[in-house]
């Protein structure tokens, strides 16, 4: 496991211009340190931007639906780190939340259009949900328009962490942080314009970038209905 600090560290000492273990620190820095410790941010935000199913992006969320509300943000939910909702097959569950987890049940996920067909035009009657889909907005949107105070448990993927005091942790499984490293030492040969390190980093990124893939990227079940 590596702190933002011991990565920054790291790629300095890997670049070849920097010698000591420097950066003491991530804050406050200027010139080369400044440029590592840039580069590192930007090489995590890249790694975590370059796939759309990241394992360890992908978090559960349980939140309430309000009778006469349809649609939902990530702000609805409290969640902080929101980036899109997860529409799978079954990945999204409901219950009527005084009666409990007994009558929990599936949403069928439909289209867009098909919501706005349904539950988005003249005079809608409330009942119980039975599906979900997403607005161009990316709010989370239930026909019927709940009737009742329901519970929702589902999915959702995070926004790209961002490193910032010297402890962070990249939140990737700790045996594949020094992708991190390598990503970074390729922005700072590309900076440098140095075919040579960039070459090296790169086939050592790639390495590793194989083996990310393989154990952390998730096998998309697509629902029966698109979702746009």
């Amino acid at each position: 496991m590596s702190t933002f600090l011991e990565l920054c560290q790291k790629v300095a000492k890997e670049s070849g211009t920097i010698s000591g273990t420097y950066p003491t620190a991530v804050a406050s820095q200027n010139g080369r340190l400044k440029l590592i410790v840039d580069y590192t941010i930007d090489g995590w935000k890249q790694i975590q931007n370059s796939r759309n199913a990241w394992a360890w992006m992908r978090k559960e969320f349980t939140g309430p639906l309000t009778a006469g509300t349809a649609k939902y943000t990530g702000a609805s939910f409290s969640i902080l780190d929101f980036a899109r909702w997860v529409t799978e097959e079954d990945s999204l569950t409901m219950y009527l939340t005084a009666t409990g987890v007994s009558d929990e049940g599936e949403l069928a996920a439909i289209s867009w259009a098909n919501w706005r067909k349904a539950f988005g035009r003249g005079l809608q009657v409330n009942n119980r949900p039975t599906s979900f889909s997403v607005s161009p907005s990316n709010e989370l949107v239930f026909g019927a328009i709940p009737n009742d105070a329901y519970t929702i448990n589902g999915e959702y993927y995070q926004t790209a962490q961002t490193l910032i005091a010297d402890s962070d942790i990249p939140n990737l499984p700790s045996r594949f942080h020094d992708i991190i490293v390598y990503k970074s030492l390729v922005l700072l040969g590309e900076f440098d314009e140095a075919p040579t390190a960039i070459a090296t980093a790169q086939r050592k990124y790639n390495d590793m970038l194989s083996d990310l893939e393989r154990d952390e990227m998730i096998t998309v079940s697509v629902a029966s209905e698109p979702l746009s």
